[in-house]
């Protein structure tokens, strides 16, 4: 009791320290002015494009961010000048900075577009350059006294503010530092350095580098850019039946307030109450830190890694087939989150929760189930320790420590077949008396993947999974393997061990114009119970064929190899793509 009133008391005041926020009048660019030239970078793969628009033509050079050499004075491009101390230079024509008269910056598909405008009537063209600071190189600072009224543009030297600037802030190869007393009311932009932004500056604009994808680019000081929404979900299981949700999520992509996200919803076959409350605010920018917690009561399942529980809901509703096991935690968290670079996250924290046994309903509906019971909630377990188990889920308190390491280089979203990349992730708990709970355990998982693009129509999907423990590890947090998502051809969850290590090797072969493809996979692993994992314990292994249709849904045939009996080839239907 006094630890969830802890876990309530650290939401609280989460929720109150906020920031009170500024308004401010936005700044509209004159549409009078035009392009003059523009400075593309990808942050998918380092790509650069330097575009200059002269009279009716469109003069660009393209490559990549590491054939830049840039020097004191001077930036070459390909072993070509590109910036001398007063021009852009594109095929051998002058882009001089005198003629820029305001700049406008956007993100759109992993592309940062600085673009440069001009005044065509040259006449007119010091009224609207007006107030404007440029330099080549070395350091622009703006003192606390000062006021400019346009822009700040270095090409290579850093940029200091300690005054209030109007516009845009740009250093195109050099960092950016919004100081204490600073103000921007631009934005702030760098392709090859740093932006810093004290914690008691001000800045109204957005941050554009190329190291800070998904990691609040943003930090405008006015409060109507913060979003919210509601929404509802529908889960259906052998426990809880039809689960209904109704979801709310305030988040803030000034990271100034709180994320506040909240669940209520109800299981109508296991009659029980959901909720969920977590709160997270972010402390540090630059690396992003920032410190969350929840309280929540849930229908939890240790099998995510193998099943999305909305792809295991449709297999529940149409075919009576229940891949996840449940128990029923309530309690909360308090964690530490750090994301060091934009495709690294590391979290650390505590976890609490009382479990309750559920039992799963096997008899209710659906579509094409026909007389078809559901199994029994963790139908794995032999009849023979199915009681001890039970008994031990049942009313147990589970404190603990946990690290989750997560590092992804994907470039684009929604690409898992289209390029070639790295992920790994690892996670570690530590439970003991000390911390609240009635187990004395540490386990951990270490995963690799790769995925290797061979050709524009076939790739190597590889997976290597190490997963171990010492201490009493209860049943319930145990290991499983054969199956969905592990070795196939084997039983479902065949295997129940406290340490095991697996391997997937995946060829697939896309149809040329169509979205139609097919796959051949190989699956190995082994598992031991409270024992060493030795050659004495034997290697399962399966073969399979695959048939997809648009990267997600895939039909597959896998037969096991470890024995000549009991080895009919097993047919898997899935939804979504998990390796």
């Amino acid at each position: 009791m006094k630890l969830k009133i802890f876990l309530l008391f650290a939401l609280s005041f989460l929720i109150a320290g906020s920031t009170v926020a500024e308004d401010y009048k936005e700044y509209k660019y004159n549409r009078k002015q035009t392009d003059y030239f523009q400075i593309k970078f990808y942050r998918n793969n380092d790509r650069i494009e330097f575009i200059g628009f002269r009279e009716k033509a469109i003069l660009a050079v393209t490559g990549n961010k590491d054939e830049l050499r840039i020097n004191a004075d001077t930036v070459f491009f390909k072993d070509k000048l590109l910036f001398d101390e007063q021009n852009l230079i594109i095929e051998h024509l002058n882009f001089p900075f005198a003629d820029i008269t305001d700049s406008r910056i956007t993100e759109t598909d992993n592309a940062i577009t600085i673009s440069f405008l001009t005044q065509e009537d040259k006449s007119k063209l010091a009224r609207f350059k007006k107030g404007n600071r440029f330099k080549s190189s070395r350091t622009i600072i703006i003192p606390a006294d000062d006021f400019v009224r346009g822009m700040v543009l270095n090409i290579s030297g850093d940029i200091s503010i300690n005054g209030e600037v109007n516009k845009d802030v740009i250093s195109l190869f050099g960092n950016i530092m919004v100081n204490d007393s600073g103000v921007v009311r631009g934005n702030c932009a760098s392709i090859n350095g740093k932006i810093k932004i004290d914690k008691d500056a001000a800045l109204y604009g957005e941050i554009y580098d190329s190291g800070r994808q998904g990691r609040g680019k943003k930090f405008r000081m006015y409060r109507d850019v913060a979003y919210k929404y509601n929404f509802f979900s529908l889960v259906y299981n052998r426990v809880d039946g039809l689960a209904m949700t109704a979801k709310f999520k305030y988040h803030d992509i000034d990271s100034l307030l709180p994320t506040v996200e909240g669940q209520i919803g109800y299981g109508l076959a296991s009659d029980r109450g959901r909720y969920l409350i977590s709160v997270e605010q972010v402390l540090l920018r630059d690396p992003v830190l920032s410190v969350g917690g929840s309280l929540y009561r849930q229908l939890i399942s240790e099998d995510d890694r193998l099943i999305g529980t909305k792809e295991n809901s449709i297999f529940a509703l149409i075919a009576k087939e229940d891949y996840m096991d449940y128990y029923e935690a309530e309690g909360g968290s308090l964690y530490l989150k750090s994301h060091p670079t934009n495709k690294l996250t590391i979290e650390a924290g505590y976890t609490y929760f009382e479990s309750n046994w559920l039992r799963s309903h096997r008899y209710l509906w659906s579509l094409f189930g026909g007389d078809k019971l559901f199994d029994l909630n963790y139908r794995s377990w032999h009849p023979i320790i199915r009681s001890n188990s039970i008994s031990e889920v049942d009313t147990a308190t589970v404190g603990y420590l946990y690290t989750k390491i997560d590092y992804n280089n994907k470039h684009e979203k929604n690409a898992v077949l289209k390029s070639s990349y790295w992920h790994l992730s690892g996670d570690l708990e530590w439970s003991k008396k000390g911390l609240q709970s009635d187990f004395d355990y540490r386990k951990y998982t270490l995963a690799v993947r790769r995925y290797q693009q061979l050709s524009r129509n076939s790739i190597l999907l590889l997976r290597t999974v190490f997963s171990n423990s010492d201490g009493y590890l209860p049943n319930f947090k145990r290991f499983y393997l054969g199956g969905l998502g592990t070795v196939h051809g084997y039983e479902h969850k065949e295997y129940m061990g406290s340490r095991y290590w697996m391997a997937n090797s995946e060829y697939r072969v896309d149809f040329p114009h169509s979205e139609f493809g097919f796959s051949v996979f190989w699956d190995i692993g082994q598992i031991a119970n409270d024992q060493k994992l030795d050659s004495d314990i034997e290697i399962k292994q399966s073969l399979g064929l695959s048939l997809f249709f648009e990267d997600d849904f895939k039909i597959s045939l896998a037969k096991r190899l470890d024995r000549s009996f009991d080895d009919s080839p097993k047919l898997y239907v899935r939804f979504s793509h998990i390796l």
